[in-house]
């Protein structure tokens, strides 16, 4: 599972179709959470997400997934890793930075334009910045202010990009 994906998603198939699946999640820091999960159709099918509050800290790690429905369970491990190669996805205000060595120093360019209604947008440079990733090879670039009608880019050192730079409007 990448470290990049912010809700992963759980599919559980095989359970009754009649009544709700008890999923309970125990995170790599010892928390854990459960909740009812509705079946979704008569082979028992249902899907959940797996969420955390901040993408960065505190979600590398194995994941203990278990499911119980009447008498019935099943359970699994998941391991979430860095990213092996360079990259960066954008969300929550900014662009999470994966896959860098750790400690590394990183030059970004940030770009900024309108929203373009459903046409790509219009970039211009607006600063030069480095950002430091931590001891699991990543970082959050949170960009500045809160405009909905902005759309960023982040170009960034050793990650390569077809043209400009993949745009987020948030």
């Amino acid at each position: 599972m990448s470290s990049l994906d912010f809700y992963p998603e759980i599919c559980l198939t095989g359970f009754s179709g009649q009544s709700e699946i008890t999923l309970t999640v125990q995170q790599p820091d010892g928390s854990s959470w459960s909740r009812q999960v509705k079946v979704l159709d008569e082979f028992g099918s249902t899907k959940s997400f797996l969420s955390w509050g901040d993408p960065v800290t505190g979600l590398l790690g194995v994941y203990r997934i278990e499911a119980w429905q009447d008498g019935v369970s099943a359970s699994l491990n998941v391991q979430v890793a860095p990213e092996p190669q360079p990259t960066r996805i954008s969300g929550h205000g900014g662009f999470l930075l994966s896959g860098f060595g750790p400690g590394q120093r990183v030059a970004v360019q940030l770009y900024s334009g309108p929203a373009g209604g459903g046409v790509e947008p219009w970039l211009s440079w607006i600063s030069s910045d480095t950002v430091t990733v931590d001891a699991q090879g990543q970082a959050r670039y949170l960009v500045p202010g809160n405009n909905k009608d902005t759309c960023w880019g982040l170009l960034i050192e050793n990650v390569v990009d077809p043209g400009l730079p993949p745009t987020a409007c948030f």
